[in-house]
């Protein structure tokens, strides 16, 4: 078995443009539903709400999701969470709420290529997801 490593790193240097990851064919598609992307965005949204609120801002805990297990750069587990934050991100970017020099990697669904091309156009704004935002 080979070395395992841990490695802690925020959701924009994760997704930054010089990454690439891979979602093999044996993973399922995404299928997170609204109920679990409303999910998220809450959890994020009461950490912000906690985190404006502290006086000590330098002391404070970072948000932490569950980890994203990678062999490579294949995607072992995590998927769904990665694919979220992907499309959270590119929302973000074309809103201009993070600098768009942060760009996007790559997110490539080994067997999904209809994913991997809506994700592709997502990223260059191409899709109407957003209202042409």
């Amino acid at each position: 078995m080979g070395e395992i490593t841990v490695e802690e790193i925020s959701v924009l240097e994760a997704l930054k443009k010089e990454k690439n990851y891979c979602i093999p064919a044996y993973q399922r598609g995404y299928r997170w539903e609204i109920s679990e992307i409303e999910d998220l965005l809450k959890d994020l949204q009461d950490y912000y709400n906690e985190y404006k609120n502290q006086e000590d801002k330098d002391n404070f805990s970072y948000y932490c999701m569950q980890a994203i297990v990678l062999k490579g750069n294949k995607v072992i587990d995590g998927q769904q969470r990665l694919t979220t934050m992907y499309i959270l991100v590119s929302y973000l970017i074309r809103m201009g709420l993070i600098d768009k020099s942060v760009g996007l990697g790559e997110l490539t669904y080994k067997t999904r290529t209809k994913t991997t091309e809506f994700l592709e156009r997502l990223k260059n704004k191409e899709d109407n997801l957003f209202n042409n935002r």
